[in-house]
């Protein structure tokens, strides 16, 4: 799903209503190196890690 989805929904009600799901709930934490990881709930096994994230622009 993406995520101008969930957003477009969230502005005009609850997404659920458009019949879009709830999106997925995710803990970020950083890692030793400075970089990023994602895990399901705090303090589970990252399931992605960023070891060196840039900066982009849009």
């Amino acid at each position: 799903m993406l995520a101008r989805a969930w957003v477009i929904a969230a502005r005009y009600g609850d997404p659920t209503a458009y019949g879009i799901p709830e999106p997925p709930s995710m803990s970020v934490s950083e890692t030793d190196a400075g970089g990023i990881a994602l895990s399901t709930a705090a303090g589970a096994d990252p399931f992605i890690r960023a070891g060196n994230p840039v900066p982009i622009q849009r």
